[in-house]
């Protein structure tokens, strides 16, 4: 029947607008709709809500008699001969929204707060959380609660009609609407929940009048961006809550997660006979964390279970866009299909936010606002930039991360989708791409001095902020056939790899940019030899930071290079060092300790102390190692290199331990260890955890000592970082004498499954002194 009556009203207003002489965008732009919208009414589609019907006899210039007999025609959806106070229920039942209902409804009890606006990105569950709120706190207000949709309408001025219609106010004159609109409304206490305000936002200060002309009204609004009133209190919606890391909790766990549940329920709807064990609880996770938590996306993805498995349906969602589609007839168009909720958001920004939004496609994680200024095609000073991304904050396209000086920004994943999209279709992708790649090259090459000294701190948080978008540039660099530049890239950023401990990550963008860049300028290839040798070092693979050192000792020699000798030197001898050859390490270590000091104090010498400083100390000459180290401490203080500076103490406590003063090395560990763990330094922290671990066993604590040892192991094996040879054997010495006091039951006790403490606990208890 509604059909029927939709077609019978699509072909009466298609004869009365054409009895106007208005084609169908001339009465779109009367009645403040799209004319998609009025092409969808004339087709039958649906039955316009009551308020459109007003509307739309208003853009027809009709005569009182002509408006009457055009209502008389109009058969009334079934929903709108409620009462204002009648709501229908939230359908599925509202789930892992508790406590945002708890906390608005607390909000928006008389006397409280006025004006509440709901705001969040499409398909993030405003609208049903929002009707579930005045479910809730309907008793609370005796004038009753009542509802208007405002997202048929785009002009604001067919807000105070919208809302008198809902009210149940008929032919009046525009003059008299407001005070109509006003006088019911300045009755008893009531609640006016306006829906979907983002295309009329120019109507907020009819809004703030309605509010000061009734003092006991309360307005929920719900929005995708907030209303600017300064009565307003903004409730920004989150998707939904998603396990963190799916495998490693229990099944248990996982069901009750909401955004598992509510696929699981949406699931049971469309596909009651498959069944989802608890097996399959990581998979469901999985997807949910691909869609955001958006439970429209969930809701859409799970009515393809009808025809997809889970495994094809978290394998499909590669293009999420495309599978996001046939949402239940019953919600709007613009919730049917995720790519229509997103551009209903997007169709709001002016051309230039809209170009922007696409560029920031590029961007993966998040970003800051210099960035965001630099990937931007219109080169914007920086000041509009902020104007524009505030736009698409308040639009719930982009999220804010947070103030300070440097503030940062991400997308959601679905929204990220259809900005590339954006991007692709503008032919701009590859320019945008590009001007990302030159600004995180630009960033790495100035960190790249400031990780040697004073400032690495804050230039290691930086660059950890931006680990995403650096690996982004390096893929693009060499996918795109900028080796060269990639190889920069990479050059730039061994430190930074090294010190966070992702020795793994470093190694292969440094062996893939070499291979890619066999021509690449000296100096460029250079560094990079010299950065992949380290980390090969690190890794314990031995014979190919050998290679890589031969290879820059032949690049230093063909360019006079005395610094590239310096530095394929110690790649040589080192790598000997830590093969036990002891012998065949001392003589290039000295000759770059030789050429350091020629080269003037700067890093390179300070490091070349400590290695020389640590190959004597396997010579067995601890005096003369404790002066070179001692020497080498001064140097990296000097140049404010706190991580190096932690490292060579950390060796002075293995010649404190090996001259026989336990209590001198467990200062010297403890100060090392202190220092790697404040600077959330991965490999310094693990080899400090071993060294006050062997400190331990030589005075006797032998429990605390295997308990340190156990976690040090533990996570060397999470970060790859393989243990310096010189070091563990000397650590395992006293170890072993512990194990043998403890008995092979206990030890294993110990280092069992299950049994190892958490990283954080062992430092804690590393850093207790024991006097």
């Amino acid at each position: 029947m509604e059909r029927r009556d939709a077609a019978d009203f699509g072909w009466l207003l298609k004869r009365r607008r054409r009895a106007a002489g208005l084609t169908q965008e001339g009465l779109a732009e009367q009645a403040g709709f799209s004319p998609h919208y009025i092409s969808m009414l004339e087709r039958g589609v649906r039955l316009p809500p009551p308020v459109t019907v007003d509307l739309l006899a208003d853009a027809l210039a009709l005569t009182p008699d002509e408006r009457r007999a055009w209502q008389d025609a109009v058969p009334l959806p079934p929903t709108s001969a409620a009462s204002p106070r009648t709501l229908r229920a939230p359908v599925p039942p509202l789930l892992g929204r508790e406590r945002e209902l708890a906390r608005i409804a607390a909000l928006l009890r008389p006397e409280s707060v006025r004006l509440l606006t709901l705001t969040g990105p499409g398909g993030v569950g405003k609208t049903r959380l929002a009707e579930s709120v005045v479910t809730e706190i309907a008793d609370a207000f005796p004038g009753g609660c009542v509802v208007v949709d405002l997202s048929p309408i785009t002009d604001a001025a067919a807000v105070l009609p919208s809302i008198a219609r809902a009210l149940g106010i008929r032919d009046v004159g525009r003059g008299a609407r407001r005070d109509r609109i006003i006088r019911v409304l300045g009755g008893p206490p009531r609640l006016l929940l306006l829906d979907s305000v983002e295309r009329v936002l120019a109507a907020a200060p009819v809004i703030a009048q309605l509010l000061d002309a009734c003092p006991d009204l309360t307005v929920l609004a719900t929005s995708r961006a907030p209303l600017r009133l300064r009565t307003e209190q903004e409730f920004p919606l989150e998707p939904l809550a998603l396990p963190a890391l799916a495998r490693d909790r229990p099944s248990a766990d996982l069901a009750a997660v909401p955004a598992v549940a509510l696929f699981r329920q949406r699931a049971q709807l469309v596909a009651p006979e498959l069944a989802i064990a608890e097996d399959d609880l990581a998979l469901v996770a999985a997807i949910c964390r691909r869609l955001d938590g958006l439970p429209l996306a969930i809701e859409l993805a799970a009515a393809r279970l009808t025809h997809l498995s889970l495994p094809a349906l978290h394998d499909r969602l590669a293009n999420r866009l495309q599978l996001l589609t046939g949402g239940p007839r019953d919600l709007p168009l613009r919730q049917q299909r995720m790519r229509d909720t997103i551009a209903w958001s997007v169709d709001l920004l002016a051309p230039h936010e809209q170009r922007l939004f696409a560029a920031l496609s590029v961007f993966v994680g998040s970003w800051s606002l210099g960035a965001a200024a630099a990937v931007d095609a219109d080169e914007h000073e920086s000041s509009d930039v902020v104007d524009d991304l505030r736009a698409l904050v308040e639009q719930s396209l982009v999220v804010a991360l947070g103030g300070g000086a440097d503030p940062r920004y991400r997308m959601l994943d679905t929204i990220r989708d259809d900005a590339a999209e954006r991007l692709a279709t503008t032919g701009q992708s590859a320019p945008t791409q590009r001007r990302h790649a030159d600004y995180f090259l630009q960033l790495a090459e100035e960190a790249e001095p400031a990780l040697q000294g004073a400032g690495q701190d804050v230039w290691l948080r930086r660059l950890a902020d931006e680990h995403d978008n650096l690996g982004a540039a390096l893929a693009w660099l060499l996918v795109h056939g900028e080796a060269t530049r990639a190889l920069r890239l990479a050059g730039a950023l061994w430190r930074y790899w090294q010190q966070q401990g992702e020795v793994r990550v470093g190694r292969r963008w440094l062996d893939d940019a070499l291979a890619a860049a066999p021509a690449a300028p000296l100096a460029v290839r250079s560094k990079a030899l010299w950065g992949a040798s380290w980390l090969a070092l690190q890794q314990g693979d031995y014979a190919r930071a050998r290679v890589l050192s031969q290879e820059l000792l032949a690049l230093a020699g063909a360019q006079d290079d005395p610094q590239g000798r310096r530095d394929a030197l110690t790649g040589l001898g080192m790598a000997a060092l830590e093969e036990g050859k002891t012998g065949e390490a001392l003589p290039p270590l000295c000759e770059a300790l030789a050429l350091a000091r020629g080269l003037g104090p700067n890093w390179r010498l300070a490091a070349s102390l400590l290695n020389l400083g640590l190959a004597t100390m396997h010579a067995g000459d601890l005096a003369g190692a404790e002066l070179l180290l001692q020497e080498a401490l001064a140097a990296f203080a000097a140049l404010g290199d706190a991580a190096f500076a932690a490292r060579t103490r950390h060796y002075l406590g293995y010649a404190a331990l090996l001259a026989g003063d336990p209590a001198a090395a467990s200062d010297q560990f403890r100060q090392s260890l202190e220092a790697a763990w404040a600077q959330q330094e991965p490999t310094g922290t693990v080899e400090g955890l071993e060294a006050v671990a062997a400190a331990c066993a030589a005075t006797g604590r032998d429990e605390l000592g295997a308990q340190l040892a156990a976690v040090a192991a533990a996570w060397r094996d999470e970060t790859g970082v393989e243990a310096h040879a010189f070091d563990h054997a000397v650590a395992q010495r006293y170890l072993n004498a512990s194990r043998i006091k403890l008995g092979d039951a206990a030890w294993d006790a110990v280092w069992g499954e299950g049994h190892i403490m958490p990283l954080a606990t062992a430092v804690e208890q590393a850093l207790q002194r024991d006097d």
